[in-house]
């Protein structure tokens, strides 16, 4: 995460945006990474994350990208 990250979370928060689709995650790290940048923007605990796995690498890791978050709720394949 960045600070400008962290500033898109709290402009979501702000605006009250339900959902985060992410591109090009390949491990649970990534995801983890997401989700601390939404805690540390303030972003309420109902934001979800939708997960796109587009690379062989996110294929493999696919069982632990859908464990890595409670706010994961969709992987776009």
């Amino acid at each position: 995460m960045t600070v400008h990250d962290a500033d898109g979370a709290r402009l979501m928060r702000d605006v009250g945006i339900e959902r985060v689709v992410l591109s090009r995650e390949n491990t649970l790290d990534d995801v983890r990474a997401i989700e601390e940048g939404l805690r540390a923007g303030g972003a309420p605990e109902h934001t979800k994350i939708w997960a796109m796995v587009e690379t062989p690498i996110a294929m493999l890791h696919c069982e632990q990208i859908a464990a890595a978050s409670e706010r994961l709720t969709v992987l776009v394949m």
